[in-house]
């Protein structure tokens, strides 16, 4: 018996969808490819907050005879003998019209962003300088992706559901240092003095960054500004440290210079003037690995990444590294917004 939930999900493909809205995040364009390797198109997935959409256009000399995809959150949803191979003929997704230059798809988004759909669009295609030959110039051609099990020319490729954008922020609403400007860097913010004047008080405990046995904890003000900028390496902590005068690693760096900011801007509220915490923002850059993802999950991630407990959907160290020195930079001295992160 088939999975009702093959079923639940590739029924949504049968019906049109009507919607407006425009696309959100970056969309996804991957060739469309004869057997023998030759562009006769592309395909483009995006999606609005409610639909998903597919637009197949024909290269220059080229015509769409035969349109057929289907997608799926797993291989196995997509139509296929049990060998493997895909029956395009029931791929739910089907054109009505024949020699066309571009087809478009749009239905009903059943699932959550961030979610990794598997796609396969199939096309006969014309090469219309060929129009004269036996077989008037038809092949089938695939979205360029990976091969099929048990048929190597036909592909299908993968999409995550992209997320709408957070709203954009207001400069002067929040503030951020960066790790130079709390080591001692220059700037209208006077992030030392700030730093000197409330690290007792804001962090009572001091700041711990990493976790467990692998974590360097600082216990004043002097000892931050000893530290900050490190450069070096981002990987995870080697042992326990207290006030540590380096640890030769950009990622300790930036997490530390990050929980400064987001510990301030909870415990002043004339650190940054907005009723928003700074840990509910969330990355607003589509480009981003860590789009749609809130401040102060970034920051647990760093920690966990630091203690060698890296959650299995963390970027690299160094992605991660970067993406908060982004977010260091996005305020600062409450001068600047440089639109990285949005209002949750």
């Amino acid at each position: 018996m088939r999975n009702p939930g093959v079923l639940a999900f590739l029924a949504l493909f049968l019906t049109a969808c009507d919607d407006p809205s425009p696309s959100v995040g970056t969309p996804l364009s991957v060739p469309l490819v004869t057997r023998d390797a030759v562009q006769a198109g592309t395909v483009t997935v995006s999606n609005s907050p409610s639909s998903l959409r597919l637009d197949i256009v024909a290269q220059d000399g080229w015509t769409l005879e035969k349109v057929r995809a289907a997608a799926g959150t797993s291989l196995a949803l997509l139509p296929q003998t049990e060998q493997g191979q895909p029956l395009t003929e029931q791929f739910p997704l089907r054109s009505k019209i024949e020699s066309m230059t571009s087809v478009h798809f749009s239905v009903p988004l059943i699932v959550e962003p961030g979610t990794e759909l598997v796609i396969a669009v199939y096309a006969d295609v014309r090469d219309k300088s060929k129009a004269t030959e036996q077989d008037c110039g038809m092949e089938p051609a695939w979205g360029a992706g990976t091969p099929f099990p048990k048929k190597p020319d036909a592909m299908y490729f993968t999409y995550v559901v992209q997320a709408s954008a957070p709203p954009p922020t207001t400069a002067g609403k929040w503030r951020t240092q960066t790790q130079d400007q709390w080591g001692g860097a220059a700037s209208p913010g006077d992030a030392p003095s700030y730093l000197a004047a409330h690290f007792a008080a804001a962090f009572p405990g001091g700041v711990t960054i990493g976790m467990g046995s692998n974590s360097a904890t600082f216990t004043n003000a002097s000892a931050v500004l000893t530290f900050l900028p490190q450069a070096g390496p981002p990987f995870p902590l080697l042992g326990f440290s207290v006030d540590p005068v380096t640890l030769d690693n950009s990622l300790a760096g930036e997490t530390l210079a990050l929980a400064l900011n987001v510990g301030f801007d909870n415990f002043d509220s004339s650190f940054g003037s907005s009723a928003t915490p700074l840990a509910t923002l969330m990355v607003a850059d589509p480009s981003s690995p860590l789009f749609g993802h809130p401040v102060n999950e970034i920051l647990d991630m760093a920690n966990q990444t630091l203690g060698g407990f890296a959650p299995p959907f963390a970027p690299p160290p160094d992605v991660l590294m970067m993406t908060i020195q982004r977010i260091n930079q996005n305020f600062r001295d409450g001068l600047v917004d440089e639109g990285f992160l949005g209002a949750p």
